[in-house]
């Protein structure tokens, strides 16, 4: 049978392995991905500084989580983060990471927050400032302010 076609079926086998290979390459790229830290591309900003909170109204001294996110260009140089930027939070951090690509840094931080004030609490995070590796002007990125309800522990 030298110089026989082989049958359809032979044919596609090959194919199919192939399908499956590069399936398999796609899922271990994405798990590697997720590993590293990945996940959507970091955004094209040039400072940002982001904060959110996991909820909006909860009970005095109740932890609720709490995210902090910094952005800024690999030619820029960001002061150091101070927790004391979310004051009147008290805040505890449960997790640190922080990835890069080509152009940029991102850098997330989540706490575990509480607010031990009989009142309605808004935090208003200090900016966030950097500059320049060559010098030059200072720059600076502002989070929204976050309004917080807090119920008392004792109705």
């Amino acid at each position: 049978m030298t110089g026989a076609r082989p049958r359809a079926s032979q044919r596609a086998l090959p194919r199919a392995v192939r399908r499956v290979a590069a399936g398999l390459a796609v899922v271990a790229g994405g798990l590697a991905s997720f590993a590293c830290g990945g996940g959507p591309p970091i955004p094209d900003e040039d400072l940002a500084l982001r904060v959110t909170a996991g909820a909006t109204d909860m009970g005095l001294g109740e932890p609720f989580p709490l995210t902090v996110v910094r952005v800024w260009r690999k030619d820029l140089v960001p002061a150091a983060w101070d927790e004391r930027a979310l004051a009147p939070l008290a805040v505890r951090l449960t997790a640190s990471a922080r990835r890069e690509d080509d152009h940029h840094v991102e850098e997330t931080r989540t706490y575990r927050a509480y607010a031990f004030t009989r009142d309605d609490v808004v935090v208003t995070p200090t900016p966030m400032v950097a500059r320049a590796l060559d010098g030059g002007p200072e720059r600076r990125a502002t989070a929204a302010p976050i309004a917080l309800r807090v119920r008392p522990a004792l109705d």
